[in-house]
């Protein structure tokens, strides 16, 4: 099967299962959600609702991904990494034929920035750590109060 194909039919199974959750979304009418005075009634819903979202947002990631590997195709650059130029293995490319960077960038962009360490050790409201040759830990040095 020819990349083009492997592409066209995952943005075909895309577009049919996004249509779907939306569709059921709709059929429902979770567009709006309480939360009702019972915990067992409206939390339900809205866990289900959020994992439905959850859902619907990778699968739209993932289309834009397919879409945009078949532009690569089109513009030449397949297997091309889109943010270092690198190639993509092929290996990868036959795992995840809508793959856009190599496995470097794609461990890069696959880290939230929230995630990303601070001079403060993940906690940017701390201010500098004091320098401590024995501390194993951003949170070695707090004070714990049993308030």
């Amino acid at each position: 099967m020819s990349i083009e194909s492997r592409l066209a039919e995952a943005r075909r199974d895309l577009d049919a299962h996004i249509e779907r959750i939306e569709s059921e979304a709709k059929a429902n009418g979770s567009a709006s959600i309480s939360f009702g005075k019972r915990i067992g009634d409206g939390s339900s819903v809205a866990v289900e609702r959020l994992n439905e979202i959850a859902v619907l947002e990778r699968l739209t990631k993932q289309r834009r991904m397919v879409i945009r590997a078949q532009a690569k195709v089109v513009e030449g650059s397949y297997a091309i990494c889109d943010a270092c130029a690198s190639p993509i293995t092929p290996s990868r490319i036959d795992a995840l034929p809508w793959a856009l960077h190599c496995l470097t960038c794609a461990d890069i962009e696959s880290v939230p920035a929230a995630e990303e360490p601070t001079a403060a050790g993940n906690r940017p409201d701390a201010g500098p750590r004091p320098a401590s040759t024995d501390a194993t830990s951003p949170w070695d040095d707090v004070q714990w109060s049993a308030d």
